[in-house]
């Protein structure tokens, strides 16, 4: 066993033969306590165990300097039932700042199914004391690191599952509702730690956070990717970059933005897109036959949310068989009016009342009582291992108990490699802007798809790369909307960045992330929620994201200022989108005039690009972010809720504040800088 140092003069590691990481130091920031954890675990199939571990460190390997790096190889590895005929090489070099690991495996055992590698694995006591943010929905951020894995594990909900005793983990893949962009930071106020998958491909990775050894004592972070490798089989893993900082999470979040900048090339977002304050989310006809609207309807829906500063209607169960039911006939609903008053309302809607209409699709399930099902669905839809179908169903109920435990609708997803299912959405964008819709949306494709098994895909078996495949469909979608109208938009549910980068609007998934667990007002507090939509909103600017959740009036002022705030688009589905938003005439008024504020303030807050609290100072208890626009002004959104009156003192080095307008009751001075926000009121101070 022996060691090998890489320094190149700024910053340095060491690595031992026995793979462990025992030294690094990355821009002037130290690891600690790395030597505690392997730096590679990986696991096979053999037999009837399908778990079976192999620890690196417990592993023989060549390790030499190589082309300006370190190679650890593996000839063979020895695992708990023996010799294990594989080739493992792991390659580490510092590049940037940070250190870039890679890894291939080679598969040459008759009687061992590889299932995954998890690499790297890095130890670092300094998890303990920072915290951590994610991407989880855009952004999440966990005070704590035990907390974070305690939340993500199944140690409280299902404590007989695991192996808790030998340690507790936290794991999500990307991309998928849980990880939005391929990295996690390790934040503190000073420093941080940054660990990114830098691969292109964008294939299934895991992000595993754990707290190791019986007495969950050992932080343990890193990356997993899944394999199934046969016999004869290979695979290449990375890069994965590991990169100690100095400074806020931004400076993480800066490193992603640039590796992203290598593959991210956007068509220009249509301009009535990028104006857009938002839209009211609404279900015509529901899941249970319920009529909520009729095409008819469509000027007095229109005229509610004009009254909000909105323009825009998200158009759900337009179709005769109600909402998540009979995925994907789409066709215009008699009942609702028939295709000629739907086209002509969205005529109404669009042209004489200025407003947008963006037509409801499902972007990856059928439904078996379906037609299409019925014709395709066999050979189509994603097949688990036995070759049975994965499948799905949502619960939507009153107080009826039945569909409230079992559901009513039986639905599966479709393989993404499929051309059928491919043609068949390019049809459905034919079919919105036939009836004259400035947008389509395509519901849940930002999300993850299960590993697919059927052999008659063509595709590998499992298949792990449908990101792929969802990349170029939505890529081709947005480019034949272009087609019909230049102005048509394509929008989708769920943020994962390599999705986003072919959508003009993503509509977020967060579930109540900002509704505080305590009473803020009564404490005088400012609350703490545990969504972070600011994480990607900084590293992606140039998407524009939904908010979601406000569905009632709780906590209803301070939530509606946050869309401001993140530079958001409003997402209205007042009662579960039931009705609109004139069920809440505070809402409405609220909204309406932060919206009136928006697009008087256009170049800054709907143009301009977030980034969040960098390029200036704040000293005092309220929230604010900065807007950059294109000619190189500055805004910046004040709020506060937690108090009745709350002073501050916000300044721009080297700018001059040229102009306020805010909503609410406050006072500001535009030489010092100096403002009194009282509770819910919202100030934007411009900057040249």
């Amino acid at each position: 066993m022996h060691n090998q140092t890489l320094n190149d003069g700024t910053d340095h590691l060491t690595l031992c033969s026995n793979g462990r990481l025992t030294e690094l130091v990355c821009n002037g920031v130290a690891l600690d306590g790395l030597d505690r954890a392997s730096l590679w675990r990986l696991y096979y199939i053999r037999g009837q165990r399908t778990q079976i571990e192999i620890r690196g460190d417990g592993q023989r390997a060549t390790l030499e300097q190589r082309d300006g790096g370190l190679r650890l190889r593996y000839d063979g590895l020895l695992g708990p039932d023996g010799p294990l005929d594989v080739e493992l090489l792991i390659t580490l070099r510092l590049e940037a700042g940070a250190v870039i690991f890679a890894a291939s495996l080679a598969n040459r055992d008759p009687r061992a199914l590889i299932k995954e590698l998890q690499l790297p694995l890095i130890g670092d006591e300094g998890l303990l004391s920072r915290e951590i943010i994610t991407s989880s929905r855009g952004g999440e951020r966990h005070s704590s690191f035990v907390g974070h894995v305690m939340r993500g594990s199944r140690f409280a909900s299902i404590p007989y599952a695991d192996a808790d005793h030998e340690g507790i983990q936290a794991q999500v893949l990307y991309p998928s509702l849980n990880a939005a962009c391929n990295c996690v930071v390790s934040a503190g106020k000073e420093h941080g730690l940054y660990l990114g998958c830098h691969d292109a491909a964008f294939p299934s990775t895991v992000h595993i956070s754990r707290l190791d050894g019986e007495r969950h004592e050992r932080p343990e972070i890193g990356f997993g990717r899944h394999m199934m490798l046969r016999q004869g089989e290979e695979e290449r893993l990375g890069p994965f970059v590991v990169a100690p900082y100095r400074g806020t999470w931004h400076v993480a979040a800066d490193r992603y933005r640039a590796w992203a900048d290598t593959w991210w090339h956007r068509r220009p977002v249509p301009a009535w897109v990028r104006r857009s304050p938002g839209w009211q989310r609404l279900i015509f006809k529901h899941q249970n036959g319920e009529v909520l609207f009729r095409y008819g309807d469509l000027p007095d829906i229109h005229a509610d949310g004009a009254a909000a500063g909105l323009d825009s209607l998200l158009l759900f169960g337009w179709w005769p068989w109600g909402f998540d039911r009979m995925y994907p006939e789409y066709e215009p609903d008699p009942g609702l009016g028939g295709p000629d008053a739907l086209k002509a309302n969205i005529r109404i809607f669009q042209q004489e009342l200025g407003g947008n209409v963006i037509l409801y699709s499902s972007g990856r399930l059928a439904d078996r009582a379906s037609p299409w099902y019925r014709r395709h669905g066999a050979t189509e839809s994603i097949k688990r291992s036995s070759g049975l179908e994965v499948g799905d169903a949502y619960l939507f109920s009153n107080a009826c108990t039945y569909d409230r435990l079992h559901g009513s609708a039986e639905l599966t997803p479709i393989c993404q490699s499929s051309k059928l299912w491919n043609g068949l959405l390019h049809g459905l964008v034919d079919q919105a802007a036939d009836l004259g819709c400035h947008a389509i949306f395509f519901d849940q494709v930002g999300d993850l798809e299960k590993p697919c098994h059927d052999p008659g895909h063509g595709h590998p078996v499992p298949y792990f790369h449908q990101a792929t495949d969802k990349r170029r469909l939505l890529d081709a979608l947005q480019a034949h909307a272009r087609t019909r109208d230049s102005g048509m938009a394509v929008g989708i549910e769920i943020i994962t960045d390599c999705t986003a980068q072919y959508a003009d609007f993503v509509h977020g998934v967060y579930h109540q992330h900002d509704i505080p667990a305590e009473d803020y007002q009564a404490l005088g507090r400012r609350p703490e929620t545990l969504g972070f939509i600011e994480f990607f909103r900084y590293c992606f600017p140039d998407v524009a994201v939904s908010d979601r959740d406000i569905r009632d009036d709780v906590d209803l002022l301070r939530r509606v200022n946050l869309v401001v705030l993140r530079g958001l688009m409003s997402d209205v589905e007042i009662h579960r989108c039931r009705r609109t938003i004139a069920a809440y005439p505070e809402y409405q008024h609220h909204l309406g005039q932060l919206n009136a504020l928006r697009r008087r303030l256009a170049p800054w807050l709907l143009d301009g690009a977030y980034r969040d609290t960098c390029g200036f100072t704040l000293s005092g208890d309220v929230e604010a972010r900065l807007f950059l626009a294109a000619d190189g002004s500055m805004a910046v959104v004040a709020t506060q809720s937690h108090l009745a009156n709350c002073e501050a003192e916000i300044h721009v080095p080297g700018r001059t504040c040229t102009r306020m307008e805010g909503v609410g009751d406050y006072d500001a001075d535009q030489e010092t800088g100096r403002l009194r926000l009282s509770r819910h009121a919202l100030l934007v101070l411009v900057y040249n």
